[in-house]
């Protein structure tokens, strides 16, 4: 793999029950991981866009590939913060054979993860 492609650095979160003010526990989102990665957008054919009804309104979502050096410990219900913006991670690729990456495929746009 080639390392030098690697160049935005992500953070990846998941989902954890953490005390408010109160004591009281709640839903929030923890950093996990800040890892190296490179993106890949669809463009053409390959460009995967729903229009989505959310709360009456139209939302542009939009799928993308992230790639990181290979890792087993993040998962599909994890996400993804990157330049203020949030990736729902929708399924997780493993390069099996070598070992070398492990692609994120992702979605923006439509939730906050």
């Amino acid at each position: 793999m080639n390392i030098g492609a690697l160049n935005q650095l992500v953070t990846v979160q998941k989902r954890t029950q953490v005390k408010d003010a109160w004591g009281q526990l709640v839903d929030d989102w923890v950093d996990h991981a800040t890892v190296w990665a490179s993106f890949r957008a669809p463009t053409g054919m390959g460009s995967i866009a729903a229009e989505m009804q959310a709360g009456g309104t139209t939302v542009s979502r939009t799928q993308y590939s992230i790639r990181v050096r290979y890792r087993t410990d993040i998962t599909a219900d994890m996400r993804v913060a990157h330049a203020g913006l949030i990736y729902e991670i929708r399924q997780v690729v493993h390069d099996v054979a070598r070992r070398a990456y492990t692609d994120l495929v992702c979605a923006t746009g439509a939730n906050e993860g």
